[in-house]
């Protein structure tokens, strides 16, 4: 398994030692039960690290075990909040009156450091989201994102789903199939999740080039996968079925046109379509139909577009960040240097 390698490479989580995670091998004590009300899920709806288990948990409708807790949808100095206490927090939350966020029920904290320095076991890694909290063992068993998913997806939670009840998102590790599968979320974590805050952290205008290529490259060999995987435009998906790994191309494609396109000065073309534009059309069309999945969208579904918008223009680390080079975005492919391309 892969986990291990699946560091959080997001920018915006305060704190050193940004390779630490409570459960490095993907395997933390006990396991994840339909045990009713047990787990607590802490994410923040701007995280593509955090919607990994947060999606898979409103796909399957696991909220009778597991109750999702959300962050308010920035972080200043002190980090993830869910109640303002600085100058800085109370003129967020104040200015930004459609955030949702909730009250932590574990602690009644008013940050997330709170919640790791009583129940982390010594964690002196990013104060990062997603953490999964055990009420029965009484602390943090993980922060590791893709081990929540995979756990979420697995045998454990089969009996609590109330949706999507006979779709097996992942195969388990006996099946010949899971080792392409586990090999496809690593290629879409290294060059898809994380090469977006690679960009953004990037040095120079040279190393902001090239990781952008790199992610339009792996974006068109997503493309094509999607494009040969059915001759029916409704069944198109990474592994011929819906997958996890749908999920996490999904995850960033929704955040591309929502926030990393223009906050991280990406540039070059949209994923949605403009005007009769698409450059990615079977990518667009993927998140079309997850968009539609019950549970994804709406007041409390997993993706919540004003508040992506507000984690990645307001959030201090990821705004101190941008600050430290000058990157001019890669232009729209239907532009050249000096004028338009009519062909």
């Amino acid at each position: 398994p892969l986990h291990s390698q699946f560091t959080m490479d997001c920018c915006s989580c305060s704190g050193p030692n940004a390779d630490k995670l409570i459960d490095p091998d993907g395997v933390f004590e006990g396991c994840l039960q339909p045990d009713e009300a047990r787990f607590v899920l802490y994410v923040s709806a701007g995280c593509p690290f955090a919607a990994r288990p947060w999606v898979i948990v409103k796909f399957y409708g696991l909220e009778g075990s597991i109750q999702i807790v959300r962050c308010f949808p920035t972080n200043g100095a002190d980090g993830w909040f869910f109640k303002p206490v600085n100058e800085w927090e109370q003129t967020v939350v104040g200015g930004n009156p459609g955030a949702k966020f909730d009250e932590d029920p574990i602690l009644n904290a008013t940050h997330m450091k709170q919640i790791y320095d009583k129940y982390g076991g010594g964690y002196s890694g990013k104060i990062t989201v997603p953490v999964l909290f055990d009420k029965k063992l009484d602390k943090i068993v993980s922060n590791n994102s893709l081990s929540l998913a995979e756990k979420l997806c697995g045998k454990g939670m089969r009996l609590a789903r109330t949706r999507n009840k006979e779709v097996e998102l992942l195969p388990s590790e006996d099946d010949p199939a899971f080792a392409a599968s586990d090999a496809l979320l690593k290629d879409l974590h290294d060059n898809i999740s994380s090469q977006v805050y690679k960009i953004h952290g990037s040095p120079s205008q040279a190393d902001h080039i090239r990781l952008t290529n790199d992610f339009f490259a792996t974006l068109e060999k997503l493309e094509d996968m999607l494009l040969k995987s059915s001759s029916d435009p409704s069944a198109r998906f990474l592994q011929g079925k819906i997958s996890l790994a749908d999920f996490f191309l999904f995850n960033t494609a929704v955040r591309f046109d929502l926030a990393y396109r223009w906050r991280f000065n990406i540039g070059g073309d949209s994923i949605q379509p403009y005007g009769n534009v698409c450059r990615f059309p079977e990518i667009w069309s993927l998140v079309q139909r997850i968009l539609a999945i019950e549970g994804i969208t709406g007041e409390d579904g997993a993706l919540l577009p004003e508040d992506v918008t507000r984690t990645y223009w307001m959030s201090v680390p990821l705004a101190a960040l941008g600050s430290k080079k000058p990157a001019v975005p890669m232009l729209p492919s239907q532009w050249t240097a000096t004028g338009w391309r009519s062909e």
